[in-house]
C-alpha cells in the first residue's frame, strides 16, 4: 500500500482497499511504532467496521527482524477510530494530534445496524478499541495464539469461525500493519485458545 500511495490516485487506493477486505470477516491489525497515524490503515480499519468484520490489534514491535531488531511500542491503531452521534446520525471519526475530528475519508452516515456493538448515543466518542481487544505477538506467544485471537474477533462481532485468507506477509482473514522493524514479516495459519488480551480504555468527546 505504501509503494502504491505514491504512484495511484487516492481513489484507485481506496477502492484497491475496498476489494481486498471482500471474503473476509476479520481484520487483524499489526501495530508497529508507528502503524496508529497512517493514513491507509486507517481507511482499512473504517471500511472493515462498516463491511462489519470482526477487530483486533497484535502489537509486533517486540518481534525480532532479520537483524535481530525490535522497535517501540506504538499505539493501538483502533484507539484512534471511533464513532459518534450527530443529528440523529452515526458517523466515523478519528484523532489527529490529540483531538477527535470527523473522518474525512468516509463522511457517511453509518447505520446503527451495521454496528455489531452498541451503537453511539451522543457527541461522546466511542473508539472502536472499547469493544475490539489487544494482544501483543511477542509476549503472549501470538505463533501458537493469534488464530484463537481471530475466532475471538469473529466472534464478537458474530461473524463465527472466519474463513482463512493468507497472502504473503498476511496472517489468516486480514491485517493492516506496519513491520515491527525493517525486514520484519508475516504468514501465521495456526491454532490455540486465545489468551490474556490487553483489555481497552475509556473514550472522550468529540471537539
Amino acid at each position: 500500500v505504501f509503494e502504491a500511495s505514491k504512484r495511484d490516485s487516492d481513489e484507485s487506493l481506496k477502492r484497491f482497499l475496498r476489494e481486498g477486505l471482500e471474503g473476509t470477516s476479520v481484520t487483524c491489525v499489526l501495530a508497529g511504532t508507528g502503524t496508529y497515524k497512517r493514513r491507509w490503515v486507517r481507511y482499512e480499519i473504517a471500511r472493515s467496521l462498516i463491511k462489519g468484520n470482526g477487530l483486533l490489534t497484535v502489537f509486533i514491535h517486540g518481534v525480532e527482524n532479520s537483524k535481530g531488531q525490535t522497535s517501540t511500542k506504538g499505539e493501538d491503531p483502533l484507539a484512534s477510530m471511533g464513532v459518534y452521534l450527530s443529528n440523529g446520525k452515526i458517523f466515523l471519526c478519528e484523532k489527529t494530534s490529540g483531538s477527535w475530528k470527523k473522518y474525512e475519508d468516509y463522511t457517511l452516515a453509518i447505520p446503527a445496524k451495521d454496528l455489531w456493538f452498541d451503537p453511539p448515543k451522543s457527541t461522546q466518542v466511542i473508539r472502536l478499541s472499547d469493544h475490539c481487544l489487544a494482544y501483543d505477538f511477542a509476549g503472549q506467544n501470538g505463533r501458537a495464539n493469534i488464530a484463537g485471537w481471530i475466532e475471538t474477533a469473529a466472534g464478537l462481532a458474530g461473524r463465527g469461525t472466519p474463513r482463512p485468507r493468507t497472502s504473503p506477509g498476511r496472517c489468516s482473514s486480514r491485517r493492516v500493519s506496519a513491520p515491527a522493524a525493517p525486514g520484519w514479516s508475516t504468514g501465521w495459519r495456526t491454532s490455540s485458545d486465545p489468551s490474556g488480551p490487553l483489555r481497552p480504555r475509556s473514550g472522550s468527546a468529540l471537539t
